[in-house]
């Protein structure tokens, strides 16, 4: 691959036998002249079609010593993203032609990002699930930040399943186990509804707290 360099304001012609010239690299913008298109800008990764175009002249506009290295082939070439991003101008957006859709937990403020925080802090009436029952504790809510605080106070030691819906077994869903001497508790962050199983041979008292957004 061919390195010239030029000084500041001179001009160098070079033959083009080929279809495309590509810039591999460069210390600074330039400009490409001939008479076929007259003068483009010069760019680093730039490739050029020169179709019936036998030369063209290198110019540096500029006040220091450009080094340009360049390729003349008869393939095109397609460079591969290697992670990052130029962009010598700042773009502007018109307008955007699609809405976008967007679910925000946080905001920034002053520069600084700050979580949205639940509003509504409601309590779940204490319900008592005899041995082997199942009961919903709250039904569905599509709230943002919806959380749900379930904590078993039974007076002797019980184990309960979480699931989604009234199917829940004997054996699956995950696990609270409490009393009112080690109080168990679980905090779920979800829109669907939670629904408890006692597995133990003795009824479960369970209680809560709901916390979401209107």
């Amino acid at each position: 691959m061919p390195v010239i360099k030029l000084n500041p304001g001179q001009e160098l012609d070079i033959g083009t036998p080929a279809k495309f010239l590509s810039v591999i690299n460069a210390n600074g913008q330039f400009v490409i002249e001939s008479p076929a298109f007259g003068k483009v800008a010069g760019k680093v990764g730039r490739q050029y079609v020169l179709e019936n175009v036998g030369n063209v002249t290198f110019i540096n506009p500029t006040d220091g010593i450009l080094d340009i290295d360049y390729e003349i082939a008869n393939i095109q070439i397609f460079g591969a993203g290697n992670g990052t991003v130029s962009i010598d101008n700042k773009p502007t957006i018109q307008r955007i032609e699609e809405a976008i859709q967007v679910e925000a937990q946080a905001t920034v403020e002053d520069g600084k990002m700050r979580q949205i925080q639940p509003n509504v802090l409601a309590a779940i009436n204490q319900q008592t699930i005899p041995a082997g029952a199942v009961r919903q504790f709250v039904p569905a809510r599509d709230n943002t930040n919806r959380r749900v605080t379930i904590q078993v106070i039974s007076e002797a030691l019980t184990v309960l399943r979480i699931g989604a819906d009234n199917t829940i077994t004997q054996t699956q869903g995950a696990i609270v186990a409490g009393s009112l001497d080690a109080i168990g508790t679980a905090v779920l962050d979800t829109a669907s509804a939670i629904w408890l199983r006692n597995t133990s041979d003795t009824d479960a008292i369970v209680t809560g707290m709901e916390e979401y957004r209107p």
